[in-house]
């Protein structure tokens, strides 16, 4: 906002399906949703680089060229500028689609940085500081344990290096026996986000176990 740039967050399939005026109302009811009612009329008057659209799920369109081309063709004609994020594993070559690979070349690349040695030494540090029964022997002695476990967790590619898996296995330690949170920390990590996303497809209780069983043999096969 300091450098008269207004910005406002949408969601890929949002931007991606309807009329060129639905998502023109879109736009609108985000603006009063980010930044008030009052907001509006002065956001409709701005002139159209003083608009920046950002969308944080790009790739969750999926395989669907026409939806990319929808969304794309609707940002540059309302837009000067945009942020798009994709994981890492999005490739716009697997969409088979010369139209959608130009527009996005368009774009400028930038990749965020890991999650560095030094970052995740500080906050470990951090993490244990917030205890203060901990006097400063038994404080070094309980970060040097998990900074030491942490980076061979980190070094034999296990869990990623970022600093939500830090705090995971920072988690796990104070549940878990010594010399165990390496395995036992990253298994309940994986064994928790595979049960969330199963929860949030729908995935009745009951059927849970079904379901581990196959994705165990699925993973192995893969």
């Amino acid at each position: 906002l300091t450098a008269n740039i207004v910005p406002v967050r949408v969601s890929a399939k949002e931007i991606s399906i309807g009329s060129e005026e639905k998502r023109d109302r879109l736009i609108d009811e985000r603006v009063i949703e980010h930044y008030g009612g009052s907001a509006l009329e002065h956001y409709r008057v701005l002139d159209r680089d003083q608009k920046l659209i950002l969308i944080d799920d790009f790739d969750s369109l999926g395989m669907n060229a026409e939806h990319y081309q929808r969304a794309i063709g609707y940002i540059k004609r309302s837009f000067s500028s945009a942020v798009l994020t994709v994981s890492e594993r999005f490739d716009v070559s697997l969409l088979g689609s010369t139209a959608v690979a130009n527009d996005l070349s368009e774009f400028d690349e930038y990749k965020l940085l890991g999650f560095s040695y030094a970052m995740r030494s500080d906050l470990i540090q951090r993490w244990y500081a917030l205890d203060l029964s901990l006097d400063k022997i038994l404080l070094d002695s309980k970060v040097h344990e998990a900074q030491t476990q942490i980076d061979f967790a980190v070094s034999k590619a296990l869990i990623p290096s970022t600093a939500f898996n830090t705090l995971m296995l920072l988690n796990a330690l104070q549940t878990t026996q010594k010399g165990q949170v390496v395995d036992a920390g990253v298994a309940q990590h994986y064994d928790s986000l595979i049960r969330r996303r199963l929860a949030d497809s729908g995935t009745a209780a009951k059927e849970i176990d079904g379901l581990y069983a196959y994705l165990s043999h699925f993973a192995w096969w893969l």
